[in-house]
């Protein structure tokens, strides 16, 4: 399999490409990470704003977003 064997150049990036350059997606994952707590705080924030000032009246459902956004769950391998 020296030369047009099924397992030649798999794997490897072509030559055009930096090296290194799509390695580390840290930077991404954080901006993801960071824009999905925002939306989701803003969102929340307007609903409770919604239910208190502008309705007055909050309900159980409105408790568990608040609960929801406060308290994350962590659930990893260890």
């Amino acid at each position: 399999m020296a030369d047009g064997g099924a397992g030649a150049g798999a794997g490897g990036p072509p030559p055009e490409l930096i090296p290194g350059f799509y390695d580390d997606r840290s930077g991404l994952v954080i901006f993801c990470v960071v824009f999905c707590l925002v939306i989701a705080t803003t969102m929340v924030g307007l609903r409770i704003w919604t239910r208190a000032v502008i309705i007055k009246k909050m309900g159980p459902d409105d408790w568990a977003a608040i609960t929801a956004l406060v308290c994350p769950q962590n659930k990893q391998n260890s």
